[in-house]
């Protein structure tokens, strides 16, 4: 029997210009399992995740993210999947609970379950007791656990970090 994927990748190639940044990349990336993608500065790393978001479109290959062929079905997929980006892109005027329940909303999370959901994400990243402050005054590890908050606040199959630990306490690490 065939192992399910979370990921699959085959022959995936993305250029900009004459610039190769990912070159017939190809990956399985089982269900249940956590896989990191290492390497040098400009290996790709960050092009292949911003493909796996459709975010960028491959130039060649094949992209399926739980089943969902990219770029095609990349709104049924991004649905079901939690993204941590590599920048901070949260809204710095909002409190954290507050950034919290705009995603819940965007994910379509039912107006009885997003209370639910965003006490949960706030535990998971323990930020409980920040839940009333304003973005702009989070130092920056307290911004990349919201991040990861706001990536699990929907309960998504998958989830994908682009450089996950950047910011991070080490005790948090």
């Amino acid at each position: 029997m065939a192992e399910e994927l979370a990921i699959r990748l085959r022959g995936v190639v993305k250029r900009y210009g004459h610039i190769t940044a990912v070159d017939h990349l190809d990956l399985d990336v089982p269900t249940g399992t956590c896989v990191g993608l290492l390497g040098p500065n400009g290996a790709g790393k960050s092009t292949t995740m911003r493909m796996l978001t459709a975010q960028a479109i491959a130039d060649e290959g094949d992209l399926q993210v739980l089943d969902f062929k990219l770029p095609r079905d990349s709104k049924q997929a991004r649905a079901q999947c939690g993204v941590v980006p590599q920048l901070d892109n949260l809204d710095v005027t909002l409190t954290v609970e507050q950034n919290l329940l705009v995603f819940s909303h965007l994910y379509r999370i039912g107006r009885h379950d997003r209370h639910e959901a965003i006490e949960r994400s706030l535990e998971l990243a323990n930020l409980v007791e920040r839940r009333d402050t304003r973005v702009d005054k989070l130092s920056g590890g307290m911004r990349r656990r919201l991040l990861i908050a706001r990536a699990l606040v929907h309960r998504p199959r998958l989830v994908l970090m682009d450089e996950p630990t950047v910011g991070l306490d080490p005790q948090v690490r």
